[in-house]
């Protein structure tokens, strides 16, 4: 269990100490909802892709402009997910 998962956990009164060092159910629980987050980030980030991508086909210049904020937007998200895994310690 990672240092934020049993800070969370004490928060709210629930047992953290696990001398087998086994995964426990809160923290497989805790990983799935994490895992969770980073999926509809993902789609999120696939949608504005596919948005961009539509942009890029349109030469008018304001097009140009969204396309340019779609793929700000998509490395912002990316950037996102990754953290959310990190402070989680939850791996794809």
């Amino acid at each position: 269990m990672t240092k934020r998962f049993e800070e969370l956990a004490q928060q709210v009164g629930l047992p953290t100490y696990n001398p087998s060092g086994m995964p426990t159910k809160l923290e497989k629980f805790a990983e799935l909802i994490v895992q969770e987050c980073v999926e509809i980030i993902q789609k999120k980030s696939e949608k504005i892709k596919f948005m961009a991508k539509r942009y890029r086909e349109d030469s008018c210049q304001s097009r140009n402009d969204e396309m340019e904020a779609a793929k700000v937007t998509v490395r912002q998200m990316l950037v996102l997910k990754q953290e959310i895994q990190k402070r989680f310690g939850v791996e794809e």
